[in-house]
C-alpha cells in the first residue's frame, strides 16, 4: 500500500492552515516535508497532516509554538506518559489564567474610562486626555525612580 502524497496547497485545504504557516511549522521542525519532487514541489504524507491538524487544535488553545515542540518531543519517542502531557497543560493553564486576569482589568480600566466620555461631537476627547496624563505621569514616575532619561535635560 503506497502513502498518498500531497501537494502543500493540498495540505492547506486538508488542514486549514495557509501554505504560508505550513512552510513555517515545517521551517521549525514540527513538520516534515518528504524529499521534493522532480518538479521540486513540496509533498507531506497523511502523517504530515495528521500533525497539522495537532498543531492546529494547539494553536486553537491558545499554545505557543514551543509549547506544541514540547507537546511534539514528549510524544515523539512513543514513551511518554498523561503525567508529562498534564504538566505542560498546566503551565499553559496558569498562563492563559494571568492573561485572563490582565484583561479583566484592562476592561474595569476601558468601563471606567468610557464613563467619563460625553459623547459630543468636539475635538477635547476625555479619553484621549487622560491617556495623554497618564504617560506624563508615568515619565515622572520613571524619572524619580531612575533619574532622566539619557538626553533629556530636566527642568
Amino acid at each position: 500500500m503506497s502513502a498518498r502524497l500531497m501537494t502543500i496547497g493540498r495540505m492547506a485545504r486538508k488542514s486549514g492552515l495557509t501554505p504560508r504557516a505550513i512552510r513555517h511549522y515545517e521551517q521549525v521542525g514540527l513538520i516534515r516535508g518528504l524529499p521534493r519532487t522532480h518538479s521540486n514541489y513540496r509533498v507531506f504524507d497523511d502523517v504530515a497532516l495528521e500533525r497539522l491538524r495537532f498543531i492546529a487544535r494547539c494553536r486553537a488553545l491558545g499554545f505557543s509554538l514551543r509549547e506544541i515542540a514540547a507537546f511534539c518531543e514528549v510524544t515523539g519517542n512513543g514513551d511518554w506518559t498523561c503525567v508529562q502531557i498534564e504538566g505542560l497543560v498546566r503551565q499553559h493553564l496558569n498562563l492563559v489564567e494571568e492573561k485572563i486576569g490582565e484583561l479583566i482589568e484592562m476592561r474595569k480600566v476601558l468601563v471606567d474610562r468610557l464613563a467619563g466620555c460625553t459623547g459630543e461631537q468636539t475635538p477635547d476627547c476625555q479619553f484621549i486626555r487622560m491617556l495623554e496624563q497618564e504617560d506624563e505621569q508615568r515619565k515622572r514616575e520613571t524619572t524619580a525612580l531612575h533619574g532622566p532619561e539619557r538626553g533629556e535635560i530636566q527642568n
